[in-house]
């Protein structure tokens, strides 16, 4: 009985002292000219933070104000075998205004034809590209002033239209970020805009050198759409450019629905574009 006692408690002593060295939180309130609504920016840093003069990795991730225990847990979680560690930045806008600044913020424009559907006027869209900006002169400058990074390793992750907003980020900064995990993304929006954002760079550059993973759940068509049929379009779009450096990874998620698509995609987008980083087992 002790025998059994004693090898229980080396199996659990790993994870005793992962628990009990805290992990550590902090939160930001953003503001920035011509967002409607300030953001909230949620910063999680790995438990060994403290004791560790190293830098890490940054993932990025939008709607944190419905993700983010789920991204901090795989985070977490994999990061035992399969991510490296990673500081996690969750960026939404505030609960009070995140009906409609949610709209505002990922949507690279104002479609007409949405304003009734998402009961929105359409000065209450097409706020992307000021919030890729906020993201590139306050955001990111602050955590990497705040916080012990590595130039360059970041990651953009998205679901819906925050997967929609990944996307004009990757063609309209593509080498800002080293990393995409794009689930679900609303390609259909202003009749296929990406589309034509991709072929508008592909006219100048025979370079993409990310790491792009891509998802879609097989049922989730709406009225207007059919986001797996989008999806499909779209790498076919990209593989027939050949772009140099493109790391692509794509799946389809028999019969799950909308919302069921982001647990599946982020957790396998993040292993394929962090795939060539693993820790060695038992680093943590």
């Amino acid at each position: 009985m002790k025998k059994s006692i004693s090898l229980f408690i080396l199996i659990l002593f790993p994870f005793i002292a992962f628990s009990q060295e805290a992990t550590r939180e902090f939160e930001y309130t953003i503001e920035y000219p011509g967002l409607h609504h300030p953001l909230t920016v949620k910063v999680k840093v790995p438990a060994d933070y403290d004791s560790s003069d190293q830098g890490y990795g940054v993932l990025y991730y939008t709607d944190s104000a419905i993700s983010y225990g789920f991204v901090n847990d795989l985070v977490e979680t994999l990061s035992w075998e399969q991510l490296p560690k990673l500081i996690t930045v969750g960026i939404d806008v505030t609960p009070e205004a995140r009906s409609k600044g949610r709209n505002f913020i990922l949507t690279p424009t104002a479609w007409e034809v949405m304003e009734s559907y998402l009961d929105v006027t359409s000065g209450e869209m097409g706020g992307a590209p000021i919030f890729l900006e906020c993201i590139k002169q306050k955001i990111v400058p602050m955590i990497e002033e705040e916080f012990r990074t590595v130039p360059g390793e970041r990651t953009l992750m998205g679901h819906s239209f925050g997967g929609l907003f990944g996307l004009f980020a990757l063609f309209e900064e593509p080498s800002y970020f080293k990393n995409y995990v794009v689930g679900s993304p609303s390609l259909f929006w202003d009749e296929k805009l990406m589309l034509k954002l991709e072929n508008e760079y592909s006219k100048n550059n025979d370079n993409l050198g990310v790491n792009l993973f891509m998802a879609v759940g097989t049922a989730e068509d709406a009225e207007f759409v059919d986001m797996d049929a989008d999806l499909q379009e779209f790498v076919e779009h990209l593989q027939s450019r050949n772009y140099q450096g493109l790391n692509l990874g794509t799946k389809v998620w028999d019969g799950q629905q909308h919302m069921a698509s982001m647990f599946l995609s982020y957790t396998e987008g993040v292993g394929f574009v962090f795939a060539d980083a693993k820790p060695e087992v038992g680093s943590n």
